[in-house]
C-alpha cells in the first residue's frame, strides 16, 4: 500500500514527475516525515537516474520537498531579465543551479516564509512573479499561481498540470516516471 506522503508527493509533483514543469515544492511537517526518508533516499538515486532530482528545505518545524528536473530549471533561469531579477534579490548573476538553490534553501530558513523569487525557481513567468510582488490586484487569472500577462499560454499550462495530476491519482512516483 502506497504511503500517504509518497500519495502527497506524486500528487503535486506530477506535473514535474510528466516533465511538463520544471520544479514544484510540497510541505510536510516534522511529524508527516518519520518514516519517509529512507524510501525517499532511495527515490532520489531512482529519479536522479531519470533527470529528477529531489532536495529538502527545512524551517520551522516542517520540511519542504523540493522536486526538479535540473535542466529545465536552468532553463527557467537562464534568461538576462531573469538574472537580473535574481541579482536585484541578492543572487549571483549565473550563479549555479546548486548554489542559487543553496542560496533559495538559506533565505527559505532565514525568513520563516517563502521569499517571492521562489515563484522564479517553480517556473512562474517572471511577468507574473513581479506582478505578484508589486501587490497588483489587476491579475487576469488566478490558477496554479497568479496571472499578469499571457493569460491563453497560463491557462494551457495549468490545463497540463490538471492532466498530470489527474493521472496521477493512486500512481507511485516510480510509476509516474517510468
Amino acid at each position: 500500500m502506497m504511503k500517504k506522503w509518497e500519495q502527497k508527493i506524486t500528487y503535486h509533483c506530477a506535473p514535474v514527475l510528466a516533465g511538463v514543469k520544471p520544479s514544484n515544492l510540497v510541505m510536510f511537517s516534522c511529524a508527516e516525515c518519520r518514516d519517509m526518508w529512507k524510501t525517499l533516499n532511495e527515490y532520489r538515486a531512482e529519479l536522479g537516474e531519470r533527470g529528477i532530482e529531489i532536495r529538502v528545505f527545512s524551517s520551522a518545524g516542517r520540511a519542504m520537498i523540493f522536486v526538479y528536473r535540473p535542466s529545465m530549471l536552468a532553463e527557467c533561469l537562464a534568461p538576462a531579465e531573469v538574472q537580473d531579477f535574481l541579482v536585484r534579490h541578492g543572487y549571483a548573476r549565473d550563479m549555479e543551479l546548486k548554489r542559487a538553490l543553496d542560496m533559495l534553501a538559506k533565505r527559505i530558513v532565514s525568513s520563516g516564509e517563502f521569499p517571492h523569487e521562489i515563484g522564479i525557481f517553480l517556473g512562474y513567468p517572471l511577468s507574473d512573479v513581479e506582478g505578484f510582488l508589486s501587490s497588483r490586484e489587476d491579475f487576469l487569472l488566478c490558477g496554479e499561481w497568479k496571472v499578469y500577462s499571457e493569460k491563453e499560454k497560463a491557462e494551457r499550462l495549468f490545463a497540463l498540470y490538471r492532466d498530470a495530476r489527474q493521472r496521477a491519482v493512486g500512481k507511485t512516483i516510480r510509476e509516474m516516471v517510468s
